[in-house]
């Protein structure tokens, strides 16, 4: 059992370091009175090109990143811990493609936030859950459609502030 109980701890340490980055910048953008929606991705422009990396990191208020934040540590600590041969390169690679799609296909405005990270967990589990055919693999996958699946709501283009 201490082994497990190691192996589930190391796959927090990520999730909860990334959601330590994003609220210090969400505090200090509060703190400081600045506003870092420009950092934001701004689809086929130069200057939205630095939101893909950034864009995550930024939030419009705290219950975005409230609402951001519980399921990076749940989906994200269980990329780790079920996958975490592949758990970085799979976070990495969600991270750019994901941004990158924005970039090349969303509407002419600033997008921000982690919902990009979070929806590709969720795929990620679901669909490598289905497809290795490994009993805990679908299981976790059946409890991602379970928690996760009402976010194929948020895919289609239902509140036109919001990105899609």
């Amino acid at each position: 059992m201490k082994d497990e109980q190691k192996r589930f701890f190391y796959s927090l340490v990520f999730p909860g370091i990334f959601l330590i980055l994003i609220w210090t910048i969400k505090i200090a953008e509060i703190l400081l009175n600045l506003d870092f929606s420009f950092l934001g991705i701004f689809p086929l422009k130069l200057k939205g090109l630095i939101g893909i990396i950034t864009a995550p990191l930024i939030h419009s208020a705290l219950a975005h990143l409230a609402a951001n934040s519980v399921p990076i540590v749940i989906l994200g600590t269980g990329l780790f811990y079920f996958y975490n041969k592949i758990a970085y390169k799979v976070f990495f690679l969600t991270y750019l493609i994901a941004n990158i799609w924005i970039w090349f296909g969303a509407r002419q405005a600033y997008h921000i936030g982690a919902s990009g990270l979070v929806y590709s967990f969720a795929s990620f589990l679901f669909v490598s859950g289905v497809i290795r055919r490994n009993i805990r693999l679908m299981a976790i996958s059946l409890l991602v459609v379970f928690l996760y699946g009402s976010m194929i709501w948020g895919v289609l283009p239902l509140q036109p502030h919001v990105s899609w």
